[in-house]
């Protein structure tokens, strides 16, 4: 079970934000439309700006994010069949029960949105962490070995790092034997893709994962 934890003010925020008339648009040409948001993202990109806060396209779902506030909003697309934010967030609740909640963005729902089509939104709220590429490259290019992986992973797990400078980061930041429940953990739940754009730093620069739906 997720912790309860007070974001009224941060739900606030957002709704407001997404009742600005300039969000409106992206409502209806990206997030209820599948074949229009899996064209934004792979041939042109997504990109709406209001004010401190922009709004983009992932390859799930739908991100707002704001210079002002410590949480990422996330929205999944309504065209498709599978909920990744929902994945996402059970995901969370799980790595609670199994103790391995610091390896990854905290993840809640926080209710819905009435779109001006009549469409709900499922809302969701993401601790928001550093990802600046350019620090992270730098963080990665400084690795002791970037070719580190634990002793005890399965070839299934490894091809869930794209890059293998992310697990090594990992082998980097945390003990052994923590990376290895990690891993099985990933295993069990099917949490791969983890390349360097899904992946951030915590205050203390560990690697942290902030998008672990999968896809």
């Amino acid at each position: 079970m997720t912790p309860q934890i007070d974001l009224q003010h941060e739900i606030k925020y957002f709704h407001d934000l997404l009742a600005a008339e300039e969000m409106k648009v992206a409502f209806d040409e990206v997030l209820e439309d599948s074949e229009v948001a899996y064209e934004a993202i792979y041939s042109y990109g997504f990109c709406q700006n209001v004010g401190k806060t922009y709004a983009c396209t992932g390859a799930s779902k739908f991100v707002v994010l704001s210079y002002d506030w410590d949480w990422v909003l996330k929205i999944p697309f309504l065209g498709e069949s599978i909920n990744y934010c929902e994945i996402e967030k059970n995901i969370y609740e799980k790595a609670i029960e199994a103790g391995l909640e610091k390896f990854f963005t905290p993840m809640y729902y926080v209710g819905t949105f009435q779109t001006k089509t009549f469409s709900v939104l499922p809302l969701y709220l993401s601790k928001k962490v550093k990802t600046d590429i350019d620090y992270l490259d730098n963080v990665y290019n400084g690795l002791s070995d970037p070719h580190k992986s634990p002793k005890n992973i399965s070839n299934e797990v490894l091809s869930y790092f794209p890059e293998g400078k992310v697990l090594a980061k990992l082998c980097e930041d945390y003990p052994e034997n923590e990376v290895e429940k990690l891993c099985v953990f990933m295993e069990e739940n099917y949490i791969g893709d983890m390349h360097a754009e899904n992946v951030g730093l915590t205050e203390d620069n560990k690697i942290i994962f902030l998008d672990y739906s999968g896809y």
